[in-house]
């Protein structure tokens, strides 16, 4: 089972403090200290990284990039819950407890 089928739109996440994250032009490298890979972040992934300095439900994440982005809620809330669980599994972003 993966992380994404147990993120809920009111599952609070936030980034893991195990990354170094740096900035290169407009994108956001990053390196998973733990998995010894390297990822990197397009415009909305950066946004997405940014919120996530702080925990927060994935419904607001999906509230920020729904108003600063042209996409529809159903869309995003789609998106934000699997990709988000990949990072999950990937250890990139961790769930919040309670």
């Amino acid at each position: 089972m993966t992380s994404e089928n147990s993120l809920t739109l009111n599952t609070t996440v936030t980034a893991s403090d195990d990354v170094v994250v740096s900035t290169l032009d407009d994108e956001i490298v990053m390196m998973s200290v733990e998995n010894g890979a390297y990822y990197s972040l397009d415009d909305i992934g950066r946004r997405v990284w940014e919120l996530l300095e702080k925990p927060l439900s994935v419904s607001a994440v999906c509230d920020v990039i729904v108003d600063e982005y042209d996409v529809t809620r159903s869309e995003c809330e789609q998106d934000m819950l699997t990709w988000l669980g990949e990072l999950t599994d990937e250890k990139l972003v961790q769930i919040v407890d309670g």
